[in-house]
């Protein structure tokens, strides 16, 4: 017999979903808001169905999970319990779970690794796709912010008042046209750039710094945004900024702050006729790194050189298509 929901039960599960979650987005690859909707919803219904059946979520095994599974079929909707959808399901209860075990020193949860190798149709029904689809500019809306940054090199001197304009336009120009993390971007030194004037040598580009895990590696600069990040350092010479941040937070040279860079995204955005757009600085990683897998000389190996990353995680990009653009 099911027993009645405890609202307190209820709250601690609740509060494990925020931990992670909260933990999810203080890292690189953060959630989106529809992304986290649909997961915590996910995650509430497994709640649920711990509480009424007096399953203690911390001892979870593979037989309790098996027992999920069947719960939710004939669900709404009826193609709730697909393969791909019981994969998804699974891996999340699994993360939310190890991630709170591990705050807590204790042994890891094997309920979803010991489901898996059980059931070898689950286990490889997610195979193409291990993460939701990333988010992107569209091929208009990135058409539009590519033509706004090309336009945005002023054709004479600007008022000096003007500086943070040309800096948050060359900042987005640089996360879109180099694929760098705003991490990276606000870490970016003025020697962080090689600009080779003779395009018959190569490619200019920018070396990202170290960032955690991620060593030091080079990004090339795509053309349209070589003209702004011209300007841009002639600027920043010509206004004296001391000191090696490429793209300081104010004239002294102090470092760009995290929710100063982000809020910057966001004005560039709706300058360039984009309003209502979430997630900017990752949102332009993202569609730089589908815009050049596009190219049938671009592996995903190469495109993950120039990302920082391994190239495992390009498999996130499968299937996503867009035209491709020139980078060199």
């Amino acid at each position: 017999m099911e027993a009645t929901p405890d609202p307190t039960k209820s709250r601690v599960l609740d509060s494990l979903f925020d931990a992670w979650a909260s933990s999810r987005n203080s890292v690189n690859r953060g959630l989106s808001e529809p992304t986290e909707a649909v997961q915590r919803a996910m995650w509430s219904a497994f709640g649920t169905w711990c509480i009424r059946n007096n399953i203690n979520a911390a001892k979870l095994t593979a037989v309790d999970l098996g027992k999920y599974l069947r719960s939710r079929e004939g669900s709404v909707p009826a193609s709730e319990l697909t393969p791909r959808y019981a994969w998804r399901l699974v891996n999340l209860i699994d993360r939310v779970l190890n991630f709170a075990v591990s705050r807590q020193g204790r042994a890891p949860n094997r309920a979803a690794g010991e489901l898996f190798e059980s059931d070898s149709e689950l286990k490889h029904a997610n195979a193409e796709s291990m993460e939701p689809l990333p988010d992107y500019l569209s091929d208009s809306q990135d058409q539009a912010l590519v033509a706004f940054l090309e336009a945005s090199v002023p054709k004479d001197s600007i008022p000096s008042a003007l500086w943070q304009t040309i800096r948050n336009r060359t900042g987005v120009a640089l996360q879109r046209g180099a694929g760098l993390t705003p991490l990276e971007i606000r870490m970016l030194k003025v020697s962080s750039v090689f600009m080779d004037l003779d395009t018959t040598q190569g490619p200019w580009k920018v070396r990202a710094p170290t960032t955690g895990s991620v060593q030091a590696h080079d990004a090339p600069v795509a053309r349209w945004a070589r003209p702004l990040l011209t300007y841009w350092m002639q600027l920043r010479s010509d206004l004296g900024i001391p000191g090696d941040w490429l793209l300081p937070s104010t004239k002294s040279g102090k470092p760009w702050g995290k929710t100063a860079q982000f809020d910057s995204v966001a004005d560039v955005f709706e300058s360039a006729g984009l309003s209502g757009l979430k997630g900017g600085s990752y949102r332009l990683r993202h569609t730089f790194a589908v815009r050049q897998l596009a190219r049938p000389e671009c592996t995903e190996e190469k495109v993950a050189e120039w990302m920082g990353i391994d190239a495992k995680e390009m498999s996130r990009y499968r299937g996503i298509l867009m035209t491709p653009v020139d980078v060199v």
